[in-house]
């Protein structure tokens, strides 16, 4: 049984003409890493190239109100083990959970894959539901999808 919470989450390839894209289901639990490799698979993508995950979070004034007008980009990196890749600012995406991002319907995630060739992905949590009928081990699972994935370099 599913005893997490269970995202509904609609993808689309940005900027490709047709249109290709996934609606597909995952639980809370999983990291934002492996949320980058699970769009990497749905799209077809070779998980050869850096990754990284983003999304806008509300600034808060110092009094603790929301300041519309600005946002933050929050950025979750795949950090290897000896650090080469130090330049990035983002936090470590294999130790940070979807639970953890405090993700509320409408929500988006955006997963950029290959930073020469630019590949971006835009993630919208649709929902959010429980249900107890579905095996934990059957998710992630694909709804519905149109298109083909990218053509790796």
């Amino acid at each position: 049984m599913a005893s997490h919470p269970i995202y509904q989450v609609y993808a689309e390839l940005d900027d490709f003409k047709p249109k290709i894209w996934r609606r597909f289901q995952v639980t809370d639990d999983v990291t934002v890493a492996r949320f980058g490799y699970i769009i990497q698979v749905l799209f077809e993508m070779t998980a050869s190239h850096l990754m990284a995950v983003e999304h806008e979070r509300p600034f808060l004034t110092p009094s603790g109100r929301l300041n519309k007008r600005t946002e933050l980009i929050c950025r979750y990196d795949i950090h290897d083990e000896d650090n080469s890749w130090s330049d990035f600012e983002g936090e470590d995406a294999t130790k940070t959970k979807l639970s953890q991002i405090n993700l509320e319907a409408p929500f988006q995630l955006n997963v950029w894959y290959d930073f020469g060739d630019d590949w971006r992905v835009t993630a919208k949590l649709e929902k959010m539901i429980t249900d107890p009928d579905v095996p934990g081990k059957e998710l992630p699972r694909v709804l519905e999808g149109k298109g083909f994935g990218i053509v790796e370099d």
